[in-house]
């Protein structure tokens, strides 16, 4: 396990160095390690960042067999990260034009995430939730921002009105994260040097969000 942990750690730093190739091969020989000591939990991680890789190096179809992968294990296990290989499907339909196909991946995951629940629960509290309300809980995901800003790219692109609600929680969820971090080069370089993060932030401040 500490041999997958290591492997999946060097993996995840070279996607964020944007050395793809070398991110792709970690991955790979983390998703084979732990396969090999039956370490499930982390089969699921290095598969995610074997979808991760794949796909950032515009391979889709083993980006999705990936995917499916971490999605398979993650259930059986129950792990949230399933979560995580839902959205990355849902990303790769939509890099596809699959809109159709990435908006039922993206409803199928919210439905999982209890979205109808959070709906009913609010309802018998007697509270005021829209319907184009961001909610639902990924817990135990790895990633929830890089969700997060798959659904409001899938719902963007469907024309859907819950788009504008899931940016602002991705927007939200960063910045959270963002404000934990007390040293403010290290807090600017989580913002901007990370994709996903800086690519939420592009966003928000595109439609006039402000701080």
């Amino acid at each position: 396990a500490v041999e997958c942990a290591t492997l999946c750690n060097l993996s995840e730093l070279a996607l964020l160095q944007g050395d793809d190739a070398r991110a792709l091969a970690l991955a790979r020989s983390a998703r084979d390690t732990a396969a090999a000591v039956q370490a499930r939990d982390w089969e699921v991680n290095a598969s995610l960042l074997l979808g991760h890789a794949e796909a950032a190096l515009g391979r889709l179809a083993p980006a999705a067999q990936a995917y499916t992968q971490a999605y398979r294990v993650a259930k059986e296990i129950g792990a949230g990260k399933h979560f995580d290989a839902s959205a990355g499907l849902a990303d790769l339909a939509l890099a596809q034009g699959d809109v159709a196909g990435a908006l039922q991946l993206v409803e199928s995951l919210l439905s999982q995430a209890g979205a109808e629940a959070d709906v009913e629960s609010s309802e018998a509290a007697e509270t005021v939730v829209s319907p184009d309300a961001a909610i639902g809980d990924f817990d135990g995901a790895s990633d929830p921002s890089r969700i997060e800003l798959t659904v409001h790219r899938v719902l963007a692109a469907a024309g859907d009105p819950r788009a504008a609600a899931w940016l602002e929680r991705a927007h939200r969820t960063t910045m959270a994260r963002a404000d934990a971090i007390v040293d403010a080069a290290l807090r600017q370089m989580f913002l901007t040097n990370i994709a996903v993060h800086r690519a939420i932030v592009a966003l928000w401040a595109a439609q006039g969000g402000h701080r």
